[in-house]
C-alpha cells in the first residue's frame, strides 16, 4: 500500500522496487517503491510505481514535493 495525495494504491512490486526500513520501537514496517518522475507540477510530481496496482491500472500517483525522499537519474 502507497498513500498519495489521491488516496491509498494497492498492489505488487518485486522485491528489487521495494526498499523496506524499519525504526526501533516501531511495530509498523515502512518502506519505497522505486518510481519514475513522469510530469512535475509547482507543489506535486506524477510518478509511475513499479508493479502491478489494482486501485490505478498503470501505476501512477501524485506525490507531494516533500514526501519525496530522493530524486535520481537512472
Amino acid at each position: 500500500m502507497v498513500e498519495t495525495e489521491e488516496g491509498a494504491v494497492w498492489g505488487f512490486v518485486q522485491q528489487r522496487d521495494l526498499q523496506m526500513s524499519s525504526s526501533p520501537g516501531n511495530e509498523m514496517n515502512r518502506g519505497y517503491v522505486k518510481s519514475a518522475v513522469v510530469e512535475q507540477a509547482s507543489e506535486s510530481i506524477l510518478v509511475r510505481m513499479f508493479g502491478s496496482f489494482f486501485t490505478t491500472a498503470i501505476g501512477l500517483a501524485s506525490v507531494k514535493r516533500n514526501c519525496l525522499t530522493r530524486l535520481a537519474a537512472q
